[in-house]
């Protein structure tokens, strides 16, 4: 069918299915899906979709319909099994003729690496990274090489200097070291260089920022939380410090990168090629990366469900000026964004390049307490000890209440998601389940939408990735519109279940595992 068939099919139609979408095997089902996207048309590739879960395929399509999306990817494990694998982008320019193009930083109109956009493709994912370094630490801590309460300088005798030397390793896993900033702005040739790195760090010294959102009893200096530690969130920070304290205590004083590889992509059967942190000029070279469109403020007006989220978002954009909380994260200026020299940063915090398949089968992993299908990353032991001691607290830099593990692992509670508390707002899934569902899910999500979490509680490991970066903080309406659907099908599944014990996704003849 020809491009100018499919604009047709868009004046006609609301959603059109060319293709079944009921056959469901081993073999990837592809499903063309066209819908009218403010004049653009787009569409979804279905690679699996298990019976019980056409609510998150709707509500994924919905954010294509609604014009809030370029190019997204969702994958999703329950039970250790794919469940939903879907991959969609839209066929014509985000923009109109009169428009300027949508350029990266090479020139390139940001539609020509999105032409080729599919399940396989990369993008940088930002914060979502420090999941895949906290999973870094939790492996030492395994070996016995880490610990949690320890101070960071028993490991690192130079970063106690300059008043540091009673921080933790759960106090930056946290974020409540308070080296949210560095001395100075860190540059991307201090990045390039572990010495550099690690002397940032140790000529920095404990600092705090009070904003005026900020409520009481933490705006003054002197009413601090009960442990006497503020929350600032380490947007750039925490990866620069665990990364050069991962080098310190590898015995082979690998980087971030190095150890990642190593020691978590090569054990897990089909990771090699979808996660990484940071990627040589060679390795950029050999997979299709899709560029990064540049926050789409427009979309916040757009959403169906922008509103919800307006009141956080204003607050957000006030705190933006000089001195402000979203420049707090800040501690490194990376260089361009979509650039080659961008991409080839080992920053432990935001230099995540993955797609959501290989994101989906950690958070599979994780969502078996460590170990999916025979394949082990940490301990028992060290998945519990690394999800506790868990702390709320207010963020002065994220404006709103975040719970953090030990670990350095948020938590979101199922059951305490409404927006009208701090807690909620503060949550990936804020707002999305008004459908009885308890449980805790765990992990992070990235600048722009990206979400990397997981569910102990329902074995249920959840990825979402795309290169049209909203202008949200944690989420955004995107998600949680599909975690809205999810928490519905799940709530389903669990009724279904109790009424038949026979019922249960390993009983399928049409499984896809780890």
């Amino acid at each position: 069918m020809s491009f100018n068939c499919y604009q047709m099919i868009t004046n006609y139609c609301k959603l059109h299915f060319i293709f079944s979408h009921n056959k469901i095997n081993e073999r990837s089902t592809l499903i063309l899906e066209m819908a009218e996207r403010k004049g653009f048309p787009f569409s979804v590739s279905v690679h699996r979709l298990v019976p019980g879960f056409e609510r998150v395929k709707e509500a994924f399509c919905s954010n294509f319909s609604s014009g809030v999306e370029l190019g997204a990817q969702l994958c999703i494990y329950y039970k250790g099994e794919v469940v939903v694998d879907l991959c969609g982008r839209i066929l014509e320019p985000p923009y109109r003729n009169t428009d300027k193009p949508v350029l990266n930083d090479q020139k390139r109109e940001i539609m020509s690496t999105l032409e080729e956009y599919s399940s396989t493709s990369l993008q940088t994912v930002f914060s979502s990274t420090k999941n895949l370094t906290a999973l870094c630490i939790a492996v030492l801590v395994d070996r016995g090489l880490l610990d949690y309460s320890e101070r960071i300088s028993t490991y690192w005798p130079k970063f106690g200097q300059n008043g540091k030397d009673q921080i933790t390793l759960a106090d930056v896993l946290r974020h409540d070291s308070g080296l949210f900033r560095f001395y100075r702005q860190g540059q991307v040739d201090d990045v390039k260089s572990l010495q550099k790195m690690c002397c940032l760090v140790e000529k920095s010294a404990i600092r705090y920022f009070k904003s005026k959102y900020t409520p009481r009893p933490y705006i003054h200096d002197k009413i601090l939380p009960s442990d006497g530690k503020r929350r600032g969130y380490h947007g750039v920070s925490r990866g620069i410090i665990l990364s050069c304290l991962i080098s310190k205590v590898d015995p082979q004083q690998r980087t971030v990168a190095s150890f990642f590889r190593d020691e978590i992509v090569r054990i897990v059967p089909g990771l090699k090629d979808h996660v990484f942190i940071g990627m040589t000029m060679t390795q950029q070279k050999q997979h299709h990366i899709c560029d990064m469109a540049p926050y789409q403020y427009r979309w916040s007006q757009r959403d169906p469900d922008g509103k919800i989220y307006k009141k956080y978002m204003n607050k957000f954009a006030k705190e933006s000026g000089i001195g402000g909380s979203i420049l707090m994260m800040n501690a490194v200026t990376p260089g361009k964004l979509n650039s080659t020299e961008f991409r080839a940063l080992e920053i432990g915090s935001m230099s995540g390049i993955a797609n959501a398949r290989g994101l989906a089968k950690l958070a599979a992993i994780m969502a078996g307490r460590g170990s999916v299908n025979g394949v082990q990353i940490i301990s028992e032991e060290v998945f519990a000890l690394s999800h506790s001691a868990i702390v709320q607290k207010y963020d002065d830099v994220l404006l709103e209440e975040t719970r953090f593990s030990q670990g350095g692992f948020g938590q979101f509670r199922m059951d305490h998601t409404s927006r009208e508390y701090s807690e909620g707002r503060g949550s990936i899934l804020g707002g999305c389940n008004t459908f009885g569902v308890t449980g805790d899910f765990y992990g992070w999500g990235g600048s722009g939408g990206s979400v990397f979490v997981w569910s102990p509680d329902h074995a249920l490991g959840f990825a979402y990735t795309m290169n049209g970066m909203a202008s949200y903080v944690l989420g955004g309406p995107r998600t949680n519109r599909i975690f809205s659907a999810l928490f519905e099908s799940i709530s389903i599944l669990m009724m279904q279940e109790n009424r038949s014990s026979n019922f249960g996704p390993n009983k399928s003849t049409t499984t896809s595992k780890l």
